[in-house]
């Protein structure tokens, strides 16, 4: 397999970050947040790569999701997200990180038709 050069799918990353709960209310039950960040530039180009994704036999894995209400994990299919991290050094809490998503870009049909003379 030949290398593919690396075209992202989003002109501005997504950033995430990983922290303590900030908030009193939920902070036992719920210790840590995490927060993405989306561009607005980047909203439509993210829409797109999900939906892509999901039409794409090739990205639907399964996967196991968590009911808080019920505590209770089910098996379903669906798509990974995956991005890229750091340890955050600048906070006391030991354990947040924070990071960016901008996965490969997923080339349409639409796009790999050729036009016919």
């Amino acid at each position: 397999m030949a290398f593919q050069e690396f075209v992202p799918a989003l002109s501005l990353p997504v950033n995430f970050t990983v922290r303590d709960n900030p908030y009193e209310n939920s902070k036992e039950k719920y210790p840590k947040q995490m927060r993405l960040f989306i561009p607005l530039t980047s909203i439509d180009e993210f829409c797109a790569h999900i939906k892509a994704a999901a039409e794409d036999e090739n990205f639907k894995k399964l996967g196991k999701v968590y009911d808080m209400k019920t505590n209770s994990r089910e098996e379903v299919e669906g798509i990974y997200l995956n991005g890229n991290g750091r340890k955050n050094t600048f906070e006391d809490d030991e354990d947040s990180c924070f990071g960016t998503i901008n996965p490969r870009r997923i080339q349409t049909e639409e796009e790999s038709e050729e036009i016919p003379f």
